[in-house]
């Protein structure tokens, strides 16, 4: 389900670093599998206070506004399930190209929270 997890944000960081320095001039965002993401891996918030909480979305939203800020065309290539914090990680890029089967949501209500990474102001750029 490709869910977004301390690892998968790790990694993410780590590329954009790379991407920065490197004189790239495009970025494609693809994932592997069936399904873009099916959001927050719901394990990340155990164990946390909610301090620690607040800074790890602190640090997610600004990863996504590094990614919206880069001074070259971005794509998120998406298909399937594409919920939460998965559609939080696609709004920053410049264009996305959905499958047909392709779902956007954003389900957070559905556990009592709202998108913490600028979801719902990205959406409602785009709209």
């Amino acid at each position: 389900m490709n869910a977004i997890g301390i690892e998968l944000i790790d990694e993410l960081e780590a590329t954009l670093d790379k991407i920065e320095k490197s004189g790239v001039r495009g970025l494609i965002l693809k994932a592997e599998g069936d399904n873009f993401s099916a959001g927050a891996d719901v394990n990340i918030f155990a164990n946390r206070s909610p301090e620690q909480a607040k800074k790890m979305f602190g640090e997610f939203y600004a990863l996504l506004n590094r990614y919206q800020s880069l001074p070259l065309p971005t794509m998120a290539v998406v298909k399937g399930l594409c919920l939460t914090a998965g559609l939080e990680a696609a709004l920053p890029m410049d264009m996305i190209w959905a499958a047909d089967n392709s779902v956007f949501a954003q389900a957070e209500a559905i556990i009592g929270a709202i998108p913490f990474g600028g979801g719902i102001q990205r959406l409602a750029a785009r709209a």
